[in-house]
């Protein structure tokens, strides 16, 4: 499935809840192999990517030129391995040089709350154009606030790279960008636990909680 913009070009991948191309329109590809994959309810994206496409009742809810609104709902398969009831929206849609990425996560049971895992998890290539230098980028993060955040990966020498805003996920920043042969691999995710560190209650009964990423091209 291919969106469009006038300034970007994305490729979808129903079958993997995954983005496998993110384009700008002149300088080629900003993925490498992985591409952005929708992870839940497991944080291993293969594992998350067979739940919600074999387990999981997929629908799509709607289709544009520049949008894809995805819905991923719970059933007796997925209660197999994974109990409570939910509904997951993935809203993919580009805009103007770049994609956003919203997911809300409906808890559609009506007794009991939803713990969960849910992220969005990247490979970019790095550097982003084969005749730079990986040792060239610096990753610098915005000081955010607990809701929202911002971080752009670019090169100190041309400026060029991409910038990523981020609304209720954390990020995990990599150790190394120096090693450029496997490419950037940023992570965006929040998890929900009974008693979990990160103070995020699970979804009360019939509620609901959204998060959203932003990528735009520099």
């Amino acid at each position: 499935m291919e969106l469009i913009s006038d300034g970007a070009i994305a490729v979808i991948d129903t079958e993997r809840a995954a983005v496998t191309a993110l384009r700008d329109l002149f300088d080629g590809d900003y993925l490498r192999e992985g591409g952005l994959s929708v992870c839940f309810p497991f944080e291993d994206r293969e594992k998350s990517a067979r739940f919600l496409t074999e387990q999981a009742t997929a629908r799509t809810l709607g289709q544009r030129k520049e949008s894809l609104h995805l819905a991923f709902s719970s059933n007796a398969d997925t209660k197999t391995v994974f109990a409570p009831s939910f509904q997951l929206l993935v809203l993919y849609t580009v805009e103007g040089a770049g994609l956003h990425v919203e997911c809300t996560l409906h808890n559609i049971g009506a007794e009991e709350p939803l713990p969960f895992y849910l992220g969005l998890d990247a490979h970019l290539r790095h550097p982003l154009f084969d005749w730079e230098d990986a040792a060239d980028y610096s990753l610098d993060a915005g000081p955010g606030t607990p809701q929202a955040a911002s971080a752009l990966l670019a090169s100190r020498k041309t400026g060029r790279g991409i910038e990523f805003g981020w609304e209720e996920f954390s990020f995990r920043r990599p150790e190394d960008l120096t090693r450029g042969d496997d490419g950037a691999h940023l992570t965006f995710d929040a998890q929900a636990q009974p008693g979990a560190l990160s103070g995020r209650a699970p979804i009360a009964p019939m509620g609901s909680w959204r998060a959203g990423l932003r990528i735009a091209f520099l």
